[in-house]
């Protein structure tokens, strides 16, 4: 179902959020936009990519800010469902490395409200062939 156009405008600017952590590399912020449950799961593009719960999110994402590239994304197409205080979305786009498009990317994901945030219990990045 899709969101009604508020719940889609808080998910979006979750999205933008994150992308912007992400982009700066502040680890505790974007840890902070991760639900702190064992079963929160993100799941990167390459092989192995797999971090579950704080612990795991957290060595996954210092690893990645170890690198010299900075990351972040940008996006063409967003579909954002919902149903309560949990939604879904899926969009597709670019990978940004060092500010340059780089390549087809799609980010698909499930959020939850809680205390007013959504926060990410589930973070899927993939790359088209």
């Amino acid at each position: 179902m899709q969101a009604d156009a508020a719940t889609r405008e808080e998910v979006l600017l979750a999205l933008g959020e994150f992308r912007a952590a992400v982009s700066d590399r502040r680890l505790e912020g974007v840890l902070s936009m991760f639900a702190p449950d064992a079963d929160a799961t993100l799941i990167g593009s390459s092989l192995g990519e797999i971090a579950r719960g704080p612990m795991g999110v957290r060595a996954f994402l210092e690893e990645l800010f170890a690198s010299p590239q900075t990351v972040g994304w940008e996006w063409d197409d967003v579909s954002v469902s919902a149903a309560g205080d949990v939604a879904w979305l899926w969009l597709e786009g670019a990978l940004v490395l060092d500010g340059r498009s780089d390549r087809a990317y799609r980010i698909s994901g499930v959020l939850e409200r809680r205390s007013g945030r959504w926060l990410w219990t589930l973070f899927h990045g993939s790359e088209p062939g």
